[in-house]
């Protein structure tokens, strides 16, 4: 029996309606202007705001979703600060040859990056779980381990125990990374797509601010009570836990599945409040784009992971890549992973707070990205904020020849510049990221992507410390510049299929009109001559 479908106004005019006009496939066949055979969501015509509040209640569930990020912006914040706290430092230092106890900049350094190969190990498996469990299992699955990994980290008293929480925080952070992007693109429409990614950021950025707070005020209050940080985020990953408990499987997890009951069932969950809703319309569409995008497979090859590397595919592979190098090369390891550690190096009176007014700087570049992301497309603030952060980063190394007091307060300006651009680009990389993707590979291609970032991560933060001991604050010169990314703008799925396959070059997409979208064009406008109405 399948699902009650929402009644719609437009339902009995959708097989009465006729057009002549078709429009060519991406492989060259014909679509019938119908709107039965439509590939893009007439909700894609939508305002960003118009569709923020329509599908208000599937912004909800993301929203709850992404309290998952506190955990990451948190774990990140903490790794760089408690190395500084005098507690840790006793409970995990060993007293020098004058009798002061110090971290061991191996262990420091080894910390830092067993966080990424515990990602490395998620991604072993993270995409067979959400391909064969579904994406809410699969969060699930990043909750269990945070909260293992906090235990852990709560009742370790030495460095090889305190070494295995960071290990499963990243497994839990891997396979969160992976998954929660995916969700996302596959339960909001595309024309808030963007706006609504961008709250993953604001729960970054929450979840650093809470970890500077906690750092500076135990620095301050009681500066060997080094677990406070660790039970508090405890309580965010029950925070994390409860809210995953109400979220739902997305309709795209069903529909690559064949399962329209399923995916009728997220449906309503998802937009249940939503006024005329079609799902059999809907149903359509994820039908069809998983269908095309099954066919161009099997023309190559079946579905495995070296698809992810063939033809427009492969094309994909190489943008996300090459925006992701950009992020890890970013300077992030330098000023971000290790920011109390850099400012105390760079000789700041007080490193802690520093880092709790860039992780505040952090959260408004957020909170403004939100307005405009949907706005500016992608490619626009991936390639204007990274040559900003390069400059900055050319800035910063420079600092170290400057022996003025005024040096510290440029250097902690410098950062309050290079910390909304590199939170941009961050931001547009994880759109990018979960948009580019076809939805036939977009676990598999996550998967590899988020794997390939990791390495960097692995050799970035291991050699950070030593390289901040040998080199202060000029080891800004090794990452600027190193890169310059690539993105597209904002489209549906079967439109980024269209360009694609066409090769259309990523500066003309702004302006390219799809045949996707000259279909629906013909189709609202045929509604609207036979007395329908259009959303």
């Amino acid at each position: 029996m399948s699902a009650p479908q929402v009644n719609s106004p437009l339902e009995d005019k959708h097989h009465d309606l006729h057009v002549e006009d078709v429009t060519q496939t991406r492989d060259g066949g014909d679509i019938s202007a119908d709107s039965d055979e439509l590939v893009k969501s007439r909700y894609d015509q939508l305002s960003v705001f118009q569709a923020l509040w329509k599908f208000r209640r599937a912004t909800f569930y993301t929203f709850l979703v992404f309290t998952g990020y506190t955990i990451d912006g948190f774990e990140v914040t903490m790794a760089g600060s408690i190395v500084s706290n005098k507690g840790f430092i006793r409970q995990f230092g060993s007293p020098n040859a004058s009798g002061v106890y110090a971290l061991s900049t191996t262990w420091v350094a080894a910390w830092g990056a067993i966080i990424n190969v515990g990602q490395i190990i998620a991604m072993t498996h993270v995409s067979w779980v959400a391909d064969r469990f579904g994406r809410r299992p699969t969060l699930l699955l990043s909750w269990l381990y945070a909260l293992i990994s906090v235990i852990i980290m709560a009742t370790s008293r030495g460095s090889p125990a305190w070494l295995v929480g960071k290990l499963i925080m990243g497994m839990a952070i891997g396979t969160l990374q992976v998954t929660v992007y995916p969700y996302t693109a596959e339960c909001v429409p595309v024309r808030c797509r963007g706006s609504v990614m961008m709250i993953g950021r604001v729960w970054y950025a929450i979840g650093g601010i809470t970890a500077s707070v906690m750092m500076t005020m135990t620095a301050r209050r009681q500066p060997f009570y080094w677990q406070l940080p660790v039970y508090v985020e405890m309580g965010l990953v029950g925070l994390m836990g409860i809210c995953f408990a109400f979220i739902p499987e997305t309709p795209w997890y069903h529909g690559r599945r064949g399962n329209k009951e399923g995916c009728f069932k997220s449906m309503r969950r998802l937009y249940g409040n939503v006024d005329e809703y079609n799902q059999e319309e809907e149903w359509g569409i994820i039908a069809r784009s998983v269908e095309h995008e099954r066919e161009l497979l099997e023309q190559t090859s079946a579905v495995s992971w070296s698809s992810i590397f063939r033809g427009t595919n492969g094309k994909r592979m190489f943008i996300l890549l090459l925006v992701c190098t950009g992020q890890q090369v970013g300077g992030n390891a330098l000023m971000s992973t290790y920011s109390t550690y850099f400012f105390q190096l760079a000789g700041l009176a007080d490193p802690f707070n520093a880092t709790m007014i860039q992780n505040c700087v952090a959260l408004i570049a957020i909170l403004f990205y939100f307005v405009v992301i949907d706005r500016l497309g992608r490619r626009l603030p991936t390639c204007t904020t990274y040559t900003t952060l390069t400059v900055v980063l050319w800035l910063v190394g420079a600092l170290y020849y400057v022996k003025t007091a005024a040096a510290q307060t440029a250097l902690l300006a410098l950062v309050c510049i290079w910390q909304p651009c590199f939170t941009l680009y961050t931001t547009s990389y994880y759109v990018i990221a979960s948009e580019l993707p076809s939805v036939q590979l977009r676990m598999k291609t996550g998967t590899f992507v988020w794997f390939y970032q990791a390495l960097w991560g692995i050799a970035l933060t291991f050699a950070a410390p030593p390289l901040l001991g040998v080199a202060n604050i000029r080891a800004a010169f090794l990452f600027a510049g190193l890169s310059m990314p690539v993105a597209i703008l904002l489209r549906s799925v079967a439109e980024m299929d269209e360009l694609f396959e066409k090769r259309i070059p990523a500066w003309r997409t702004g302006k390219f009109v799809t045949e996707v979208e000259k279909q629906l064009d013909r189709v609202l406008q045929a509604e609207q001559k036979a007395g329908g109405q259009t959303v």
